[in-house]
């Protein structure tokens, strides 16, 4: 069983793309795309990136949005039991 998933904005520079305001995906160029968990810090929202931490605004992410739509399949896991 596969899920695809609609991105409709995408930020070359970050390689981010948008789903909506509060699911985003890290897109690499070579691998699969990883969700980004979505925090609220001082009252914006912000994207954390999986390994660093890193957090990166939507005000800063959203200066170089592209509209364009890319599909993302996720093979679906089954429980081991």
């Amino acid at each position: 069983m596969k899920f695809i998933i609609g991105i409709k904005y995408f930020h070359p520079g970050f390689s981010i793309g948008l789903e909506d305001i509060r699911n985003a995906w890290l897109i690499p160029e070579k691998g699969k795309a990883i969700q980004l968990k979505t925090v609220i810090h001082q009252g914006r929202i912000h994207y954390r990136m999986p390994v660093s931490g890193k957090r990166i605004s939507y005000h800063s992410l959203k200066k170089g949005l592209v509209k364009q739509r890319i599909s993302i399949r996720l093979q679906h896991e089954a429980l081991p039991f």
